[in-house]
């Protein structure tokens, strides 16, 4: 069932906190002074305000704030972040918008229609069309999302999508984790015979404990990826040393180093390689998202659909 924005369903203002809030004007206000938003920073707070107290999925801001764009879950952060700045809220202790680790966020500031803006009596008599019906759930506990935001995708994206479903259908006995980061993407079914690659794609792991990568390397490799291995920053500096790689996946911690990823990304960007570096790891909060893109890095993730989608996009970039 598609996903409706938000901005159709909360058309009037409405009062978060002390905030009111305009959706119209993309603006909010409080005591006086009014602080203008970015549509997409309103279309989140709208999403998170339609279901006040509520975790609301990071896939679902994915489809409603975004839309048709394909963006990765760094959008989600940095839009998260400077929602925060613009409402004076806090990560710890958050007064608006409170992490759920690793599964989207809350609102937990009051909501409330904002009683100045209603309409007249006899507006109110007449009746208004009917809301569109919220997600529901598939017995599997996916969300089922329309086609029409995937009309538009570039035909990378697609493949994307594609990928995470055939992880998840071939490993339906993996772990819930795992299966768990195929949701919202079951209407690309029919796109996962798309190839996001047209030539030879080449990536070096590096990872202490490369048996705990196996499906997800198996599933790009079914996209026409290549992976060469390193155990180590010493090794994988060896073979970027003789051999040209399209991107780097590297894990964070590693047995004497928990930032070893930051030093692998360090001597590459020192020697002036810039290879492309993602950090697939146990922990990526907003905070870490930030600092990985600070150092360099194209970010972190933490699952699946999220790394795929964050490599292929950058593979694309590059051609």
């Amino acid at each position: 069932m598609p996903v409706t924005s938000t901005s159709t369903r909360l058309p009037q203002p409405l009062r978060v906190g002390d905030w009111r809030v305009d959706p119209m004007l993309d603006c909010i206000e409080r005591d006086g002074a009014v602080v203008k938003l970015e549509p997409r920073s309103m279309r989140l707070l709208l999403a998170l305000a339609e279901r006040p107290g509520l975790l609301v999925s990071f896939d679902e801001l994915l489809v409603t704030v975004w839309k048709d764009a394909i963006v990765t879950s760094s959008s989600v952060y940095e839009c998260v972040a400077q929602l925060r700045k613009a409402l004076g809220d806090t990560r710890d202790p958050p007064h608006y918008i409170a992490t759920v680790p690793r599964k989207g966020y809350r609102l937990i500031a009051p909501v409330a229609a904002d009683i100045a803006s209603q309409p007249a009596a006899d507006d109110a008599l007449r009746p208004s069309p009917p809301s569109p019906p919220p997600l529901m759930p598939t017995a599997a506990g996916a969300v089922r999302f329309g086609l029409a935001p995937l009309a538009a995708a570039p035909v990378w994206a697609l493949a994307v999508f594609g990928i995470v479903l055939v992880t998840a259908i071939a490993f339906r006995a993996a772990p819930p984790t795992v299966i768990d980061n195929a949701r919202s993407i079951e209407a690309a079914s029919a796109d996962t015979a798309i190839r996001p690659a047209s030539h030879a794609t080449n990536i070096l792991w590096v990872d202490d404990k490369p048996d705990n990568n196996v499906r997800e390397r198996e599933a790009m490799s079914t996209f026409g990826v290549r992976f060469d291995l390193a155990l180590s920053t010493d090794e994988a500096l060896v073979h970027l040393n003789r051999e040209r790689f399209d991107l780097v996946i590297s894990d964070m911690r590693r047995p004497g180093d928990p930032r070893a990823g930051y030093a692998l990304l360090s001597h590459l960007r020192a020697r002036g390689d810039t290879t492309p570096l993602v950090l697939f790891t146990s922990s990526c909060t907003d905070e870490q998202m930030l600092e990985a893109r600070g150092r360099g890095a194209l970010g972190c993730a933490t699952r699946i659909s999220e790394l795929m989608q964050m490599v292929f996009a950058a593979l694309e970039a590059r051609r």
